[in-house]
């Protein structure tokens, strides 16, 4: 491969890999799921939903029951947050199935998927995020989270959320499926923040000028893109770059040493 940190573990195995104190595990599920644990918490981003678009990855069947019904390691998650209400990323009856399995679960997300879940959750366990300019703070389940209102795209008026918090000193900074620009980061007030792990948009990779502006606002250690298609995925722009590989080498040009994993999915485990 090429300088990108590559890491060959397997997604199931690495998911239940044990962590010491002051450890925290960055699991990427696919699409823009995300399983973020420390000793004691336990984080699910965008890992309930059910479909996608025909390039999307959806999650295998037994982890997609697994996680609705809170078993094994979704079995004691203590916060879900939801970027934003589209398929790929949220599905109303796989969120109420978690949280009729899960007591202790809270919801942070858009007013549209809270609304659309409030006949099933009650008021103390769901937080909803209405649209503004400055960053809203929400403290559920012993985690302070801070939610960022990002663009979805300039043509998109869709609600997208970027949910910043810390597990165990590390910062983990999820942005969803946002297309801003630098100047629309930095308005956000993203730049005010240090963040350790940000988890981002493959498609700010593509596009060097896109890039620079991004990595001049996180300024993240670790950066891992989330979102790729599925490697099999009849998409013009995976033919363009020689497939999934090729997707991965040009990300990899752009912005050398990204962790990537083979497929897109995989873990990052015990990070101090």
């Amino acid at each position: 491969m090429t300088s990108r940190f590559l890491l060959s573990v397997l997604l199931t195995l690495a998911l239940l890999w044990p962590g010491g104190a002051g450890a925290v595990s960055v699991c990427v599920l696919g699409n823009e799921a995300v399983r973020i644990s420390s000793q004691n918490k336990r984080v699910l981003i965008d890992g309930l939903y059910r479909e996608g678009y025909p390039e999307d990855v959806i999650l295998a069947a037994d982890l997609r029951q697994r996680i609705e019904t809170a078993e094994g390691e979704f079995d004691r998650l203590d916060l879900v947050l939801v970027t934003h209400s589209h398929k790929d990323h949220f599905n109303a009856a796989a969120v109420i199935r978690h949280f009729a399995n899960n007591p202790q679960a809270r919801l942070i997300s858009t007013l549209e998927v809270v609304q659309a879940v409030a006949g099933e959750i009650p008021v103390a366990r769901r937080h909803s995020v209405p649209p503004s300019v400055e960053p809203v703070a929400i403290r559920a389940s012993g985690i302070d989270v801070l939610v960022f209102n990002l663009n979805h795209g300039a043509s998109n008026e869709t609600q997208n959320l970027g949910f910043l918090f810390e597990l165990d000193g590390k910062t983990i900074f999820h942005l969803g499926d946002t297309m801003a620009s630098r100047a629309e980061l930095e308005a956000a007030g993203v730049a005010d923040h240090p963040v350790d792990v940000a988890l981002v948009p493959f498609w700010y990779y593509l596009y060097e000028e896109r890039a620079k502006g991004l990595d001049g606002v996180l300024k993240a250690e670790t950066v891992i893109p989330i979102h790729l298609p599925r490697p099999d995925a009849d998409k013009q722009y995976l033919t363009r770059f020689g497939g999934f590989e090729g997707l991965q080498a040009a990300i990899d040009k752009i912005r050398p040493n990204m962790v990537q994993f083979e497929g897109g999915a995989g873990c990052l485990a015990n990070l101090r």
